[in-house]
């Protein structure tokens, strides 16, 4: 996939309503050519971005991913 494609494929899901975590591979050059104009056209539609941690602290009462795999300092 070329990077055209990338950011078609991801604005055509929010385009159809849907909403989540969007998983970018970085073993595809496409992925980084991707990344400028996603990140534009993304927040012109109103969609922020969260760190996958902090997802992970909402779910789980603020613990860390380290400290519910046990390894937290």
């Amino acid at each position: 996939a070329n990077a055209a494609c990338v950011v078609n494929n991801v604005m055509g899901a929010v385009g159809r309503g849907e909403s989540g975590i969007v998983l970018m591979h970085s073993y595809s050059g496409a992925t980084a050519q991707a990344l400028p104009e996603l990140i534009t056209k993304l927040r012109a539609a109103g969609k922020t971005f969260r760190r996958v941690e902090d997802a992970v602290k909402a779910q789980f009462d603020g613990k860390t991913s380290a400290q519910l795999y046990g390894v937290a300092p």
